[in-house]
């Protein structure tokens, strides 16, 4: 680890020796940028628990370095960063230092006549949730590998085939049941049927499979999931992505239950102006679950995102989201001694500064709320955040 920080720190000190004093490293068409950060935060449920809730103030540190190729028809991009929590002693957190990696490659291939490759790799250690499940510090590696072969006409069609594999591995024993391996192939197809609109078929089949047992059964399956809309713009300034459709799932363990539900993602982006950009999401998915003897939730999830840019230095970001978690099957709900189906509603706000002081560094504060409310009372929580940063991006 002390390796790392003195190459950083001297990495960041010869940039610093360049011209003017500041810029990136460049050769040829190369770029290497690299960025620190820095981030203190106060947050007043650091478990995220209905009860015995403890506040304390946090560090972030990241360190970062950006590789970016940008040729004439293809591209590489690698980022690498080292992110440094620190936490306070407090009860049910095992340590007070999480030091923590992540890695993210992107590789793309355009030959003559329409003819396409994307290589993408993504590695994550985090001590985030994963899901609206799961609460705390989740300490995790999650790692994303994906091809992508394709051809396209222009903006006429662009026939995709792509393949997914996603390893999932927690490092805390209440959630070892999630350990697992998800796989996914299928294709894509876009065809553009009006000047500004086109139809799109996403295909997926996949095949989930865990590292262990859960009661002493297999919950290895299989899923397929089928979507159509549309895609496109309905004025200069409005994009919009409609998609619906159907997902199944098959258990290999014959007297598991599997299902068979709606799904579907909404995307509108607008850009009333210059100075402002708005975002609104909506999704349904099937989620994994390691509760009693639920194996999986469903969750409809909605978000809004509104930039505002009130000058050329100063940026307001303002978030908010609320998502539906519903489970599957009935347990002991112990408030009420009955057998009840768990439902949890999680709403989220965020607002967030950031104020250009030179091109290359720039400072930001933020607050952020997150609020858990369950028809079982132990799975409540809500947790206030204040946080601020600097942040240096060369």
């Amino acid at each position: 680890m002390k390796k790392w920080c003195i190459f950083f720190v001297i990495l960041f000190c010869g940039i610093f020796d360049t011209v003017y004093g500041i810029g990136y490293i460049h050769y040829g068409r190369l770029e290497v940028h690299p960025s620190f950060g820095t981030t203190g935060l106060y947050t007043s449920n650091l478990n995220q628990t209905a009860e015995n809730e403890q506040a304390g103030f946090l560090t972030e540190n990241k360190l970062g370095l950006g590789i970016f190729w940008p040729g004439d028809v293809h591209l590489l991009s690698i980022d690498y960063g080292l992110n440094l929590y620190t936490f306070p002693k407090v009860e049910n957190i095992d340590k007070t230092f999480y030091p923590k990696n992540s890695a993210d490659l992107l590789l793309e291939l355009n030959f003559p006549g329409g003819i396409y490759t994307k290589l993408n790799e993504f590695f994550l250690e985090t001590i985030s949730p994963a899901s609206g499940e799961e609460a705390g510090v989740v300490e995790r590696t999650q790692n994303t590998a994906g091809l992508n072969l394709g051809y396209k006409s222009g903006d006429r069609y662009n026939i995709g085939l792509g393949y997914t594999n996603i390893i999932h591995d927690y490092k805390l024993d209440v959630y070892n049941d999630l350990d697992r391996m998800e796989q996914a192939v299928g294709p894509v197809v876009y065809l553009k049927v009006f000047n500004k609109t086109s139809l799109l078929i996403d295909y997926k089949y996949g095949i989930i499979n865990y590292r262990t047992e859960r009661n002493g059964v297999s919950i290895d399956s299989n899923e397929h999931n089928i979507m159509a809309g549309v895609t496109g713009k309905i004025t200069s300034k409005l994009t919009y992505e409609v998609k619906g459709g159907m997902a199944s799932r098959k258990y290999k363990e014959p007297s598991l239950e599997g299902f068979s539900t709606p799904i579907a993602g909404i995307s509108l982006i607008a850009h009333p102006s210059a100075l402002w950009s708005i975002d609104l999401k909506f999704m349904r998915r099937a989620y994994e679950s390691n509760w009693v003897q639920n194996y999986y939730f469903y969750q409809n999830k909605t978000d809004l995102g509104v930039n505002w840019y009130p000058t050329s230095k100063i940026t307001a970001k303002i978030g908010a989201g609320y998502e539906l978690n519903q489970y599957n099957n009935e347990a002991l709900n112990e408030d009420t001694g009955e057998m009840t189906k768990r439902a949890d509603g999680v709403l989220s706000f965020g607002l967030n500064l950031f104020y250009d002081v030179q091109r290359w560094l720039k400072m930001g504060a933020g607050y952020s709320l997150r609020s858990r409310n369950s028809n079982f009372n132990i799975w409540d929580y809500s947790e206030n955040r204040i946080s601020f940063g600097l942040f240096l991006i060369l």
